[in-house]
């Protein structure tokens, strides 16, 4: 059954179709600001691939709550994360490499069009002292295909889980896939950036170092979203001047 109610919820729970999934991360150097991005992001090292095998009588999971605490004072974004490709910066004008689309949406039972969200690049392998700009061309939200990005600054230097949003071309609001990626400028550079889709989950909010949060997906905050096989959720950080630690766990209850 799908989980629509507390009813099907409990049930579920008492059913043993639930369990703790921890989380962890640190990012243990200070991040680099992408251009055109309002503060420095970083990616917390937690990586769940949470539903990798599905245990029998489990479709799918739900996200029912977290306690986490951390080193810093600081808002988390807590995302199902799609892997849209990456890019290899060196080279003439890089290589990219693709990844997957967006997922279809399921509503009220019903798959509609696919997903469109933000394009969060993030640094995988570390960015030498003058690694140039980037572009993506990409399918918008409308489904509309080879629209370019805005011409980025790589950030120099920058150590690996260095993440900023994508700035998308004017009017565009969301991504469906990437097709391409390329580097422009930069002195023999090096490196690479791997693009994620971000499907926001929640805001996970630290009130201060070492002290310990929870939140409630199921009351508060962004509607619920099923987790399938395969999914990845990850976290990253708001304010990235800090070296940063998260430890905790999430709920998650199992529909069939």
């Amino acid at each position: 059954m799908a989980l629509a109610s507390y009813n099907d919820i409990l049930n579920r729970v008492g059913g043993g179709y639930a369990q703790w999934q921890p989380m962890w991360g640190e990012m243990p150097a200070a991040s680099v600001a992408f251009s055109g991005n309002a503060s420095s992001w970083q990616r917390i090292g937690f990586t769940a691939d949470m539903v990798s095998g599905l245990p029998s009588g489990v479709t799918d999971y739900l996200i029912a709550s977290a306690y986490f605490s951390t080193n810093r004072q600081d808002g988390y974004l807590l995302a199902k994360l799609v892997n849209l490709g990456s890019l290899d910066i060196s080279g003439a004008s890089g290589t990219f490499t693709d990844g997957s689309a967006m997922p279809s949406e399921i509503e009220l039972g019903n798959s509609t069009a696919t997903i469109s969200g933000p394009v969060i690049a993030e640094v995988t392998t570390a960015l030498n002292s003058n690694a140039g700009t980037f572009t993506i061309t990409y399918k918008n939200q409308a489904g509309t295909g080879s629209q370019v990005s805005v011409s980025q600054t790589l950030p120099n230097s920058a150590p690996i889980r260095s993440a900023g949003w994508v700035t998308l071309a004017s009017g565009d609001s969301g991504v469906q896939d990437i097709t391409a990626a390329a580097r422009a400028a930069g002195s023999s550079p090096t490196g690479v950036v791997k693009f994620w889709g971000a499907i926001p989950l929640g805001i996970l909010m630290s009130p201060g170092s070492n002290q310990l949060s929870y939140r409630n997906f199921l009351t508060s905050g962004f509607n619920p979203y099923s987790l399938g096989a395969g999914d990845t959720v990850g976290m990253f950080s708001m304010g990235g001047t800090h070296t940063r630690a998260v430890s905790g766990g999430l709920f998650i209850v199992g529909g069939s």
